[in-house]
């Protein structure tokens, strides 16, 4: 039986990102260890023992947000368990984990070394810094993995001119559908929880309220609308107290709600009637995914990934265009068969990026890198 490892910093990564992942490892007979941080809360802590519970030997490694300086001194640990366990492949996660695993590898030079960097730090687009720092460690990462694998077109063709025998390709990180689907018995309970009038129409964005998000381009696409919706934000970050005040300035106070980080998130898919994601940068992103999955139309940002998902070239835009996002929420909020249509395409392109999907593919690179 081959021995494989994930590695990702956060043990948030082979939770929300890996099941396809497993699925295919269990296909090709492997047996499964994770080293990542389960100690950063409670839910963290069940998580790992969720995975031991399903025969998966796990590694604590007290990896932290943010910072590659401190996570260096993990490389140390990282070698300490590459050594004892011997494995037959080290699959690992995020440009972080990529860079501690490559200065690890010495360790057991016989394991192959797999690397998915869930969106690349450079990108079409990207700052010049981007390109000569970033793509030049993302470069030396993948020079020394067995297999590379890319999440959107973008990336592969990138990895293709680095090394073609060693890129591969998975449509996303493989999205449950059912995952989503199940919360939508929900959508009137979030109305109630947050004083939706009835009638009125939901416009909803997922992720962290930073700069890349973007989310200040919506309010103002919002405002230039002039649609009386309701516009809600899942998601925590520091660019909260900017926002409140810019829908302040706008005119949408009444009409705006900043939810904060909240585990159901899938419910507000449901309630919603259009979805918003004008980020500058992403890699696939699974916000999108989930909103698709629920049958939501979506306007979005021209930028890789979400050229991935949307084929509707009506519904992109550029991150800074807050007049053509306005135009779009103004058509489908009052338009409802297009509305319904853009919903229905949503649904059905999304099943290219299912977690079965994936599976299929990942089972083909394991078994071709094994």
């Amino acid at each position: 039986m081959k021995k494989v490892l994930m590695l990702a910093p956060m043990c948030s990564v082979p939770e929300r990102f890996c099941a396809a992942n497993f699925l295919a490892l269990r296909e090709n007979g492997c047996e499964i260890q994770v080293a990542a941080n389960f100690e950063c809360n409670e839910h963290d802590r069940e998580y790992r023992r969720s995975l031991e519970k399903e025969g998966i030997k796990t590694h604590q490694i007290p990896f932290v947000r943010g910072s590659l300086l401190s996570n260096l001194k993990n490389v140390k640990e990282i070698k300490r368990i590459l050594k004892s366990e011997r494995f037959d492949l080290v699959h690992c996660h995020t440009e972080t984990g990529g860079i501690l695993t490559r200065l690890a590898m010495r360790a057991d030079k016989k394991a192959k070394y797999m690397f998915t960097p869930h969106g690349m730090s450079f990108y079409e687009g990207s700052s010049l810094k981007s390109r000569l720092v970033y793509k030049t460690i993302e470069k030396w990462i993948c020079r020394g993995m067995q297999g590379v694998i890319a999440i959107n077109d973008e990336e592969k063709r990138v990895l293709d001119g680095w090394n073609e025998k060693t890129a591969f390709y998975t449509a996303g990180t493989g999205l449950d559908l059912s995952s989503v689907t199940q919360y939508k018995q929900n959508a009137d309970a979030i109305k109630e929880e947050f004083s939706i009038p009835e009638g009125r129409k939901i416009l909803l964005s997922v992720g962290e309220l930073n700069d890349n998000k973007n989310h200040s381009a919506v309010l103002r696409a919002v405002a230039a609308s002039g649609e009386e919706v309701t516009y809600i934000i899942c998601g925590e970050g520091d660019k909260r107290e900017e926002l409140i005040k810019l829908a302040n300035e706008l005119g949408l106070s009444d009409r705006f709600i900043l939810t904060g980080y909240r585990y159901d998130v899938k419910s507000f898919y449901f309630a919603a009637d259009l979805f918003a994601f004008p980020s500058f940068h992403e890699g696939l992103p699974v916000s999108l995914c989930e909103a698709m999955a629920a049958g939501l139309p979506c306007v979005a940002s021209r930028i890789r990934g979400n050229t991935d998902l949307l084929d509707d070239e009506e519904l992109l835009f550029e991150p800074t265009d807050s007049e053509g996002f306005g135009a779009a929420i103004k058509m489908l909020l009052n338009d409802d068969e297009k509305r319904a249509a853009a919903g229905e395409r949503n649904k059905e392109k999304i099943k290219e990026f299912s977690v079965d999907a994936v599976r299929a593919q990942l089972t083909k690179i394991y078994s071709e890198v094994l």
